[in-house]
């Protein structure tokens, strides 16, 4: 089985979800705020369907395209449908490990990319590594509290797990409210007392020289605020009369932490950098964890083989490499006490990317959806489609390549690895398997340590990190699979003697409509060894939505109908489906109201609009009690992002902003919706109109005054007993 190099359905997607979130960034000299917002929340609705939950770093897709545009040179005129790109199938060591030097590493990585090190090139690059000061920070542990905002009552971050904190671009302590504003890197500390609000200053979050912010977010927890931002190296070019960005160099983590005892003059203590773009964050006890995604380019420097943190090598004993690397990606995770902020306590790196990051209170778990690549013809799954296979048959050929396109190999591949004087291309017809698969790594967490326990693969692809769950130390989570087969033509180089130097699937003719799409279940136990799987539920459908509570677990799959599946892990070894609810559209987010009350929002296909749904659920089963339909209403960041989601019972109140759409483009307008849930029905107890700008806008409660947060534009205040908005500021 060849290892795929990209996923070009996949790759696809991700360009579309990038070139998305660029029109959210770009420095327009002649687009006006409000064709801005419009472009903000075209099509959001869509963005779920196409795995858009969490806009990934610009310089992952740059990376990409550049070496999609290298291959696409090396093959001229190449029609890349179906298919893939692929590099050479490399020898691994027989297990998965810690690396035992950095010449290891190199050469397990540089295989991952599909070059080699020579001899000469390991003992230079391992000289460069051992010159460096390879020191580790050992964990402090250290606590302290803060009394802002003791004896009030207020709502924090929509949360995955209970005391485990997530960052967010909006944060309170009661007292006073923190907004930041990713556009202008900008953080707004407004002071509230009721309906009283007034400014006490800004943080201007330094920027370096030529560097591009896409993503940031960030906590508040004992008189600081820690900032967490993606920064890319960044050149400036005009095309048409608008400035964009073109992106070049690494991307880089930057933790900055600000001491806010006086409000009025925050300082920043602490600077904190790791290499590749933001993933995801945790904050649990006094550390934050942080996770990134680092690419490894194609040069011999050190700082490209392996991460750096804080300018220094991550040790080569707290590099992981996997029993098969996917890519030439690394996965950094680093600890911060938030007490002694000035390093981090632990630093370790994985060999492979990450999608989701799943949180427990003791163990946090990293996946990634891959794609490989099976030649089927032989199968009996194989034999059906090629039956069906009605068009002219491929001939079959062989080949010597060109002197110019061996020349183009050269650009890629070194000289040390294949002889390149003579190349022999092998094209061939089959059927093919593009079958989706889940690597998952796990790591114990405590005090700022980290410590590999294990990993696997698994069948599909996740939705999200709701997807995932642990339960006694078991893992729980469903997946989709969207197995791809179809008839094409593979291309296959081998160099001068015979080895193979990479394969791909070049033309698609025929493709099965019929797929092998269904979805699983699984329960992983603490090794993340397989212990139960029930598949094939629910065919020709992929799951929207997903959430798990004590013994039993929710998802909403969709095709035409929107089906509930109620899941019984009681017995965590034999977990059995008890119960399917079918009902018109699909729910993309899941909340436990309570114990007894499972709350849905999605969309309503027959009627094109938003929908809340109250399911009970205090029987094993799902059972819907109440259904509103938000017409008018299309999309809603709350559908991807549960962070800008509030959901209260102890308030009864539900939250959200959604984007309203009239019958011209020029009626599209944003409003806030706060809903209370009495007697079985969901009666509306606001409905604020928003600004231009309001993207990232967040629902708080202090007392008994709701705030509307908008980073970009201002704060918004209702009184809940009256349910009137009594006051506003802009920033």
């Amino acid at each position: 089985m060849a290892k795929r190099m990209y996923d070009i359905n996949d790759e696809n997607i991700e360009i579309t979800k990038l070139i998305k979130h660029d029109s959210e960034s770009i420095n327009c000299q002649t687009v006006d705020s409000d064709t801005l917002n419009k472009i903000r929340n075209f099509d959001l609705k869509k963005r779920k369907k196409l795995g858009t939950k969490k806009v990934i770093a610009i310089c992952t897709s740059v990376a990409a395209c550049v070496a999609v545009a290298v291959v696409a040179l090396v093959w001229n005129n190449i029609s890349i449908n179906n298919g893939a790109v692929y590099i050479p199938t490399k020898s691994v060591a027989k297990q998965s490990k810690m690396a035992s030097s950095y010449s290891e590493i190199y050469s397990r990585m540089r295989k991952a990319k599909g070059v080699d090190f020579s001899e000469k090139e390991n003992s230079i690059i391992e000289g460069i590594a051992n010159s460096g000061n390879m020191k580790r920070a050992s964990s402090d542990s250290a606590s302290s509290g803060s009394n802002v905002g003791a004896g009030k009552n207020y709502s924090d971050t929509n949360e995955q797990t209970k005391d485990i904190h997530e960052a967010d671009v909006v944060k309170t302590d009661g007292s006073y409210i923190y907004s930041l504003n990713v556009d202008k890197m900008v953080v707004t500390i407004v002071k509230v007392s009721g309906k009283k609000m007034e400014k006490v200053s800004t943080i201007k979050i330094p920027k370096v020289k030529k560097t591009f912010v896409n993503q940031a977010d960030m906590y508040y927890i004992e008189d600081k605020l820690i900032i967490i931002e993606n920064s890319n190296k960044t050149d400036a070019v005009s095309t048409y009369g608008v400035e964009d960005v073109a992106r070049s160099g690494p991307c880089k983590t930057i933790i900055l932490t600000y001491d806010i005892k006086n409000r009025e003059k925050p300082v920043l203590v602490s600077t904190n950098r790791q290499d590749g773009y933001y993933n995801s964050s945790r904050l649990n006890g006094d550390y934050i964890y942080t996770v990134s995604i680092k690419e490894m380019d194609n040069t011999l420097k050190e700082d490209s083989c392996v991460p750096k943190v804080n300018g220094e090598l991550i040790s080569y004993d707290q590099v992981y490499l996997p029993k098969v690397i996917e890519g030439a990606t690394y996965t950094v995770i680093t600890s911060m006490n938030i007490t002694k902020p000035s390093d981090f306590s632990e630093k370790v790196a994985v060999a492979g990317g990450v999608d989701y990051v799943y949180a427990s209170k003791e163990n946090i778990y990293i996946a990634e959806n891959t794609t490989i690549n099976e030649d089927i013809k032989n199968t009996k799954y194989g034999e059906k489609i090629w039956s069906k296979y009605k068009g002219e048959k491929v001939k079959e050929t062989s080949k010597n390549l060109s002197a110019k396109k061996i020349k183009k190999l050269r650009e890629i591949y070194d000289e040390n690895q294949f002889d390149l004087s003579k190349v022999t291309e092998v094209k061939k017809q089959s059927v093919f398997l593009d079958k989706n698969t889940i690597n998952i790594i796990k790591y114990k967490y405590k005090n700022g340590k980290l410590e590999y326990v294990s990993d696997n693969k698994i069948n599909g692809r996740l939705d999200d990190n709701l997807s995932m769950d642990e339960k006694d130390g078991y893992l729980r989570l469903v997946s989709t699979n969207l197995d791809f087969a179809y008839v094409g033509v593979k291309r296959i180089i081998y160099d001068n003697n015979g080895k193979k130097i990479v394969d791909y699937v070049d033309e698609s003719y025929y493709s099965d409509e019929s797929q092998k799409q269904s979805n699983n279940v699984y329960v992983l136990d603490s090794k993340l060894k397989e212990v139960a799987h029930i598949d094939n539920i629910a065919k020709n459908e992929e799951i929207y939505a997903a959430r798990f509570m004590g013994d039993y677990g929710y998802f909403v799959t969709y095709e035409n109908k929107d089906p509930l599946f109620t899941v019984d892990f009681s017995d965590i070894r034999n977990p059995k489906i008890t119960g399917k609810l079918k009902l018109p559209g699909f729910s993309d987010y899941l909340h436990f109201y309570n114990s007894n009350l499972l709350f849905g929002l999605g969309e309503e296909t027959e009627n094109n609009c938003l929908k809340m749904e109250m399911y009970n659920i205090s029987k094993g089963k799902a059972k819907r009690v109440s259904k509103k339909l938000l017409q008018g209403f299309e999309s809603s960041q709350a559908l991807y992002d549960y962070k800008s989601i509030l959901v209260n019972e102890e308030k009864n109140i539900i939250g959200f902003y959604a984007s309203y759409y009239g019958k011209q483009s020029e009626d599209m307008r944003d409003y806030y919706l706060l809903y209370t849930y009495e007697k079985g029905e969901f009666k509306q107890l606001a409905k604020v109109k928003l600004g231009v700008e309001s993207y990232d806008t967040r629902g708080l409660y202090i007392d008994d005054y709701f705030y509307i947060v908008s980073p970009y534009t201002g704060i918004k205040v209702l009184d809940l007993k009256t349910k009137e908005q009594v006051a506003n500021i802009k920033f």
